[in-house]
């Protein structure tokens, strides 16, 4: 076998193997270029495990061949034998660093996503976003996020806040990217028009960035910034938006009210198409409580 054969034997070889991802927990933190024995020591069902459990983990080690963590995508990819090696494994609750990690078949839903068109969480990237101050619509959010951070968002919805309802304002975010875009990494707080949003890495720390000093990386109550200092450690987790919001503008929430709403589906399609709601019908702006929208920009 000459050395361009085994080359290409060793690509085969490799593209027989099958892998099993897994995301990492919110509040796992990992540093680069981990090797594979310091990965391993990452794997084990603690000391109080049952007998059982303890010889499960020990199998799943052996059944494996290769192991990959990834810090930017916080996701960990087993790489199996063949497809039937790895089929025992899916779904399967990997203990990780004192957290139970599901194995998730990625490859396996990307086949059925051909004629299924689902989501493969592996492509996208979710945060939430929280209105902190003002009124911001989604519109208004789908403009801020598309426009200042040039993302492609995928879906945008309400989250459920029990018998209340949604939450309108809030918002869990998903966009195109295996991982979180550095710009939007390094940003927890944004003030735009006369409005203010925080931004919830809820995939990477448990808890949502400091109400005092604005990081990611510890909640209010742990915060040890001296009062002095706070301006200056905003600083680095602000972000000022210049340019009035679509909803200050004549295109948002507020602008839909009873009598200006389409009523058949040629005039939701317009809107829709054109990004333009209909004419407000007149009302008075103090006696609603809304601020007048502005003419001009």
């Amino acid at each position: 076998m000459t050395s361009t054969e085994l080359a290409i034997f060793t690509d085969i070889f490799l593209a027989v193997e099958y892998p099993l991802y897994a995301h990492l927990a919110p509040g796992q933190q990992f540093g680069d270029n981990m090797s594979r024995q310091a990965i391993l020591e990452q794997t084990h069902a603690g000391m109080e495990a049952a007998p059982k459990q303890k010889q499960e983990v020990e199998d799943f080690k052996a059944a494996f061949s290769r192991i990959v963590l990834n810090v930017d995508t916080r996701v960990v990819t087993f790489t199996f034998k063949g497809r039937q090696s790895a089929s025992r494994w899916i779904n399967w609750r990997m203990p990780f660093a004192s957290k139970l990690l599901t194995l998730v078949d990625y490859d396996g839903k990307r086949e059925r996503a051909r004629t299924t068109h689902e989501m493969v969480q592996l492509d996208y990237y979710e945060f939430t976003t929280s209105v902190r101050k003002g009124d911001v619509s989604s519109r208004g959010m789908h403009w801020l996020l598309t426009q200042t951070f040039g993302l492609q968002v995928q879906e945008m919805t309400h989250p459920e806040t029990g018998k209340k309802g949604l939450n309108d304002k809030e918002w869990i975010i998903i966009v195109k990217g295996a991982g979180c875009p550095q710009k939007l990494r390094e940003t927890a707080y944004i003030e735009v028009d006369k409005a203010a949003v925080m931004i919830h890495h809820h995939t990477i720390n448990v808890n949502w960035p400091c109400a005092s000093c604005h990081s990611p990386e510890h909640p209010t109550r742990y915060c040890k910034t001296p009062v002095a200092e706070l301006a200056q450690r905003k600083q680095l987790f602000d972000l000022r938006v210049q340019g009035p919001l679509p909803s200050t503008t004549g295109y948002g929430v507020d602008m839909l009210k009873k009598g200006s709403l389409p009523t058949t589906l040629v005039q939701l399609d317009t809107m829709l198409k054109q990004g333009a709601y209909p004419e407000r019908l007149s009302t008075s702006n103090k006696r609603e409580g809304h601020v007048k929208p502005r003419t001009s920009v």
